[in-house]
């Protein structure tokens, strides 16, 4: 599916698991484990905003290696909603060496909501699977965020 000029863009992944390790859409990473930046949420927003008023929401993916960028976001927004699809793209070319670390890929949105009421922002991406040296797509997964307008 090409989505424009670039058709090296892909949807973004939301989900990385691999046996024994899960970094989730809400930022899990292994049990107990220290404070890490891959631990870190798919969706940050406000909680609370002001009708109208444009404001940033983060939208972080996952990299499979040091050579994947992050390539924007489609937005769509309907009354009290907004629906957003990030997208990735990878960078590599002839002679590029890219790290093997799983990479996290923020992207800042700026949003708004017309009217008062409950909103909800959405973020649908990617779910992988790590296993034994490949990613293997297991479908989509749609992160969510209430936010009250006043």
């Amino acid at each position: 599916m090409s989505t424009g000029p670039d058709d090296r863009r892909v949807v973004g992944i939301v989900e990385w698991v691999t046996p024994g390790l899960s970094l989730g859409p809400q930022g899990s990473y292994a049990p107990g484990a220290p404070a890490d930046p891959m631990a870190q949420a798919v969706l940050e927003a406000p909680d609370t905003v002001v009708a109208g008023t444009p404001f940033d929401v983060v939208v972080r993916t996952y990299g499979a290696d040091g050579c994947w960028r992050e390539a924007g976001a489609e937005t769509a927004a309907t009354g009290l909603s907004v629906a957003i699809t990030p997208h990735d793209r990878h960078e590599a070319g002839a002679g590029v060496m890219c790290t093997m670390a799983v990479v996290r890929l923020p992207r800042t949105l700026r949003v708004s909501f017309p009217q008062r009421g409950q909103g909800v922002i959405r973020v649908t991406g990617r779910k992988v699977l790590f296993s034994n040296g490949s990613v293997a797509n297991q479908g989509s997964v749609t992160v969510e965020k209430q936010v009250v307008v006043r």
